[in-house]
Parts: structure tokens; sequence; C-alpha cells
């Protein structure tokens, strides 16, 4: 929009020679998730990546919150423009107890306008499968001879177990 800025004087002296453009921006920054999904198992250190757009005056701040501890973690743009791009940042969730986590995102534009409304679910699981037992007997040292069968129970009561492997080798 182009503002006119019109003076006159008690003498009827006129001056119209200023002129101003400004931007209106009424409109909330649009921002969604890109990594980790909703749902999705996680570990360790893991990349949070966040698309956000605002084609009007571009975002200011943009930060997701640790919906443990209420943290909020800022973002920094990693491809893209401030218009139109994506913001990222590292998180450790060795610092947050296994289970569901939930983030919740934040975006600011440089009007001021705020956008709250996007929030997903993650499941952390930073804690190793158990082997319990085999042959019903608890797992410590054991002393095999001829044909054995290997009854095993394993748990992982976070995310489950995927995959289990034997291994036999010769400690002699």
């Amino acid at each position: 929009h182009n503002l006119t800025i019109n003076a006159t004087d008690y003498t009827n002296h006129t001056n119209n020679s200023e002129f101003i453009t400004v931007t209106i921006d009424n409109s909330y920054p649009s921002v969604s998730f890109l990594t980790p999904l909703h749902l999705q198992n996680r570990s360790r250190a893991i990349n949070v990546t966040v698309v956000g757009i605002d084609t009007t005056t571009g975002i200011q701040a943009l930060k997701v919150q640790n919906g443990t501890n209420g943290n909020w973690i800022p973002l920094a743009l990693s491809a893209g423009t401030k218009n139109n791009g994506n913001w990222s940042a590292l998180f450790d969730t060795i610092s947050v107890s296994d289970g569901a986590l939930a983030l919740a995102l934040n975006a600011t534009d440089y009007a001021g306008n705020s956008n709250s409304s996007e929030f997903i679910t993650i499941i952390i699981d930073n804690t190793n499968p158990k082997i319990f037992k085999y042959n019903g007997n608890v797992v410590t040292n054991a002393t095999l001879r001829g044909k054995v069968i290997i009854n095993v129970t394993a748990n992982d009561t976070i995310t489950g177990i995927q995959k289990l492997n034997f291994s036999i080798t010769d400690a002699s």
C-alpha cells in the first residue's frame, strides 16, 4: 500500500511530497513438521526440520517446544528464505524420558503475527532391549553341549522388538 502524507500550514502552504510504502500483514505464518513424523519412533539426537511460510513480511522466529519440560528450542533457517524456507535444530532425546513426547511449533512473523497451531507426538526409545531368559533360566553364563534348543524371552516396552539374532562363537 502507498501512503501519501500531506501537510498544510496556517497560510495554506501544502507539501505532499512524502510518499511511503507500507505493508499490511494480518496473516499468520504457516508451519508444518517435515521431520520427525507424527508417531515416529526416535532415539538419541534427532534433527527437527520445519517448513515455514509467510509470503508477506517473512518469518522472524520459529521455535519448537519440548512437551516434557516446556522448553523452547529455537530453529535456524537451513534452506530457502524467511518467506518460504526450512528451519532446523538438533534435539538430543537423551534429555527426556522414554515414551510419548509432544512437540509444538511457534512461528512469529515480522509484523508480530504468531501461529502455534502445529503439534505432533513422537515416541522416544533410548533404552536397549533386554533378554531375560533362555530355556527358562535367567541369562548369565551357561555351558552347553550337544544338541540344544534355545527359547528366548526378549522385551522392549517402548517400541517392541524388530529383530532377534543368535550368535554362537567358540570361546576357546
